[in-house]
C-alpha cells in the first residue's frame, strides 16, 4: 500500500463498491446470505476441532483489537509530531480515530446481528456489519505505511508492504475463523477503509492556504517593494 498518486479516483471507486456491498446486506440479498452462512459454516467445521489453530487466532484477534491500532497510531502520532512531521502525525492518528466513529456508525444503521455457527469458538456483542477489527487494522496499517514505505527503497520496501497486506489479512481472516463475522463484514470493512484512507491521504497533499503547490510560503509584496519596481520600470521606459 503506497501512496497512490490519484488517490480521489480510488476512493470513490472504493467508496461506491462499499456503498452497494451496504445495500446488498441491509436488504438481505438472497445469494449473499447464502454465501456468507456458507462460508461462515464451512470455516467454523474446519476449525472449530483443532486446539492449536483456535489458540492460534484467538491470539491473532486479541493483539489486532481496535485498542492495540489506536495506541499504535497514537505513538506514532507523537513521534511524528515531535519531529516535525504535523501532517503525517495527524494522518496517522486522524485516520484512525475517524475509522472507529465510521466502524460504529456504520454497524449501528444496519444493524446486522453476528453468525450463528454449528460449533461456535467465540462471542462478540454488538452488531456485525463491518468488522471493526478489520477496518482499523487495515485504516493503521495503511496509514503507517504510506508514512513509512516513500522512506524505504527495494527489498526494505517489499518486505514493509508484504508484513503489512500479511497483517490486514490476519486480522481479518481471525474474525471469520472464529465465527464473529460474516465475509461480507470483512470485504465491506476493507473496502471502507480504502475509501476513507484515500480521502485522507488527498487531504495530506492538500497545500496549506497561504503556500504554493510546492510548499514554499508564500512572500507578502510590501508597498515600498512596489514603489521600487515601478520607479525601475519607469526609468527603463525612458526615452535614450
Amino acid at each position: 500500500m503506497t501512496s497512490p498518486r490519484r488517490p480521489l479516483p480510488i476512493a470513490a471507486t472504493a467508496g461506491v463498491a462499499f456503498l452497494v456491498l451496504t445495500a446488498l446486506v441491509a436488504t438481505r440479498w438472497s445469494p449473499l446470505l447464502s454465501l456468507d452462512r456458507a462460508t461462515a459454516d464451512t470455516l467454523d467445521r474446519a476449525t472449530a476441532p483443532h486446539p492449536l489453530l483456535v489458540h492460534a487466532w484467538r491470539t491473532i484477534s486479541a493483539v489486532g483489537q481496535p485498542l492495540t491500532w489506536q495506541l499504535v497510531s497514537l505513538t506514532v502520532a507523537i513521534l511524528l509530531w515531535r519531529a516535525g512531521a504535523v501532517r503525517r502525525a495527524v494522518l496517522v492518528a486522524g485516520s484512525v480515530l475517524v475509522a472507529g466513529l465510521l466502524s460504529r456508525i456504520v454497524k449501528a444503521l444496519v444493524g446486522r446481528a453476528r453468525p450463528t455457527v454449528p460449533d461456535p469458538i467465540a462471542h462478540a456483542g454488538g452488531y456485525s456489519f463491518p468488522s471493526g477489527h478489520s477496518l482499523l487494522s487495515f485504516v493503521a496499517v495503511g496509514a503507517l505505511l504510506i508514512v513509512a514505505v516513500p522512506r524505504l527503497a527495494g527489498a526494505a520496501r517489499m518486505v514493509t508492504l508484504a508484513a503489512g497486506a500479511l497483517v490486514v489479512v490476519l486480522v481479518g481472516v481471525s474474525r471469520l475463523t472464529l465465527g464473529v463475522h460474516y465475509a461480507s463484514d470483512v470485504v465491506a470493512a476493507w473496502l471502507l477503509g480504502t475509501a476513507w484512507l484515500a480521502i485522507a491521504l488527498a487531504a495530506l497533499r492538500r497545500p496549506l492556504p497561504g503556500r504554493r503547490l510546492t510548499g514554499r510560503p508564500r512572500t507578502p509584496v510590501r508597498p515600498a517593494d512596489w514603489r521600487r519596481r515601478a520607479r525601475r520600470r519607469r526609468g527603463r521606459e525612458r526615452p535614450r
